[in-house]
């Protein structure tokens, strides 16, 4: 006799809900650990479990999706710059900038702000913020980019979108006292193909994956440094001239280049 279906969903929202306690575990020294290659497979793995548990859901339609977050872990498939651009993808911006977080929020009516909290010159407190409005791709543009990108098996969810990120805007000291704008308008593709009230898993046009996690209530107030996004885009962005090397670092940085 098959299980009554209440029995079954009980079976699968347990599985999955250890599923992400064994993922949170692994992913704890968080975005700037390093981690073993068995550690990395085994994050893999416990992905996996979970891609495979959301596959078919509508999660750009879940209230849940709204949040604050923090980026975890970002999967190396070797392609593309994911999180922060050339601030930690270049020598002069790893020598330039120690990133201290990375935040990725999804608020309501479509819109995105990626954060990336720095270190500039070891001691100096800056701030990345850009602000980027997102829309879910039809079948036909996702089938685009997985050609143009040769996206790997099983490709992309319809639970992809596209966002159009603006200039970032970097902001130098505690209060944000200077700020400019400085680099190109960016485009991503995220699929989300995991969610619930604890964790976010994002899979970005070339297969690489994130884990992003859901901010405490606490984390999330205004003044908090997880809210300081506002107070950044209010301000006027000032005109500075950068150094070469400081330019370079500063271009595409604080996006989720994927």
């Amino acid at each position: 006799m098959p299980r009554p279906l209440h029995r079954g969903l009980i079976s699968i929202y347990a599985s999955s809900a250890s599923t992400v306690d064994d993922l949170l575990d692994l992913v704890g020294k968080g975005l700037e650990g390093e981690y073993t290659k068995e550690e990395s497979s085994k994050i893999s793995d416990r992905i996996d479990r979970l891609e495979e548990v959301g596959r078919g859901r509508d999660y750009l339609e879940d209230p849940r999706l709204v949040g604050y977050y923090r980026v975890q872990y970002v999967q190396d498939v070797g392609r593309g710059r994911p999180v922060g651009g050339n601030f930690r993808y270049t020598a002069a911006g790893r020598a330039l900038f120690k990133t201290t977080d990375a935040l990725q929020h999804i608020l309501d009516k479509g819109v995105a702000v990626n954060m990336l909290y720095l270190k500039f010159l070891g001691s100096i407190p800056a701030c990345v913020v850009l602000r980027g409005d997102f829309e879910q791709l039809s079948d036909a543009e996702r089938a685009q980019v997985e050609v143009k990108f040769q996206t790997p098996p099983p490709g992309l969810s319809p639970q992809t979108i596209k966002a159009s990120f603006d200039s970032p805007r970097i902001s130098f000291g505690p209060s944000g006292l200077f700020t400019f704008n400085v680099g190109p308008t960016t485009t991503v593709y995220l699929d989300t193909i995991y969610l619930d009230e604890r964790i976010r898993i994002g899979k970005n046009r070339y297969g690489g994956r994130f884990v992003f996690t859901r901010l405490g209530e606490a984390e999330c107030l205004p003044g908090s440094p997880a809210d300081a996004w506002r107070k950044f885009l209010a301000q006027s962005p000032g005109e500075v001239f950068l150094p070469p090397i400081l330019h370079d670092a500063c271009l595409t940085g604080g996006a989720s280049q994927d």
